[in-house]
């Protein structure tokens, strides 16, 4: 198995029991994060717009 589904699966187990974060808190938290997030995605909508 690689690292990644092994990284996955120990911090599925390490959070089972919290709960669940509310969409709008989950978009609250990250709204400032947001423009630099999805600024990979605007320069290859460009590309293939092009």
């Amino acid at each position: 198995m690689d690292q990644a589904y092994l990284d996955l699966k120990a911090w599925l187990e390490q959070t089972r029991d919290e709960p669940l974060e509310g969409m709008d808190t989950f978009f609250d938290l990250r709204i400032d994060e947001y423009e630099a997030h999805m600024l990979p995605w605007q320069t290859n909508k460009i590309l293939v717009i092009s």
